[in-house]
């Protein structure tokens, strides 16, 4: 297994800290020895090591572990979320000048998430990001606050979601922000009526309205694919062939 534990003294930081995911990940790295030393067979080292971390076992010594697919995939969430989060602290720790970017990486990586259908761990990343203590910008945490609220609404956390959202104060923002909220607040009307305000007010091209996780019900709905149309000249879902206006 890695070895995170030396890490604070070399680099004054303890790396698992708020890491809710830790024992996960020392039962995955040590199922990951048991797989490879013993083919799977449980042992007191695996049942000890486990317990140390908060992580109790249900299996016995002798018995034997697999990998199914759920396992798996939980697997490779756990990985995300580690991986992600360590990279991320160490990123903002070492690079203060650099928290432009990370901020920007940070929210682009969890979009890429809600567009894979990874709601779980993309809540846990942008968790991640707008908890932080310093952030570039407002602009760039209030996007992650709403990117947040979006993978809260398609997990099916709606009660979530509204809290979210409820907790700042959407008015005085720019008309970009206003119908992505509305967008995420499956407030169809709403998103209807900032989209015929046009490209130059609200700043949102096709391919944003394309592209964007945070329009993906809103794309569903007839009447946003009509005013879509009727204010770019196009339609919403348009052919491989069709090339787009912007």
């Amino acid at each position: 297994m890695i070895n995170f534990f030396g890490w604070k003294k070399r680099f004054g930081m303890l790396l698992r800290e708020g890491l809710d995911i830790w024992p996960d990940f020392i039962e995955l790295c040590e199922r990951r020895n048991l797989l490879t030393h013993t083919g799977g067979v449980v042992s007191d080292q695996y049942l000890q090591n486990c317990a140390d971390y908060g992580r109790n076992s249900v299996f016995k010594v002798g018995e034997k572990l697999n990998v199914d697919l759920d396992y798996l995939v939980k697997s490779i969430g756990i990985i995300t979320e580690i991986g992600c989060k360590l990279i991320h602290t160490m990123w903002r720790k070492f690079a203060p000048d650099q928290r432009s970017d990370a901020d920007s990486h940070l929210n682009g990586f969890g979009m890429d998430l809600i567009a894979a259908k990874e709601f779980d761990t993309a809540i846990k990343i942008l968790e991640f990001g707008v908890n932080q203590k310093q952030h570039s910008s407002d602009l760039c945490r209030r996007m992650m606050v709403v990117n947040l609220a979006n993978a809260l609404k398609l997990g099916g956390n709606l009660d979530r979601c509204n809290r979210v959202l409820s907790k700042h104060d959407w008015s005085a923002t720019s008309y970009q922000f206003q119908i992505c909220v509305a967008a995420v607040r499956d407030n169809f009307e709403e998103v209807c009526r900032f989209l015929k305000m046009g490209e130059d007010v609200t700043g949102i091209t096709p391919s944003n309205f394309r592209d964007w996780p945070v329009f993906l019900e809103a794309r569903k709905q007839q009447m946003v694919q009509e005013a879509f149309e009727t204010v770019f000249g196009e339609e919403l879902f348009r052919s491989e062939a069709e090339p787009s206006k912007d």
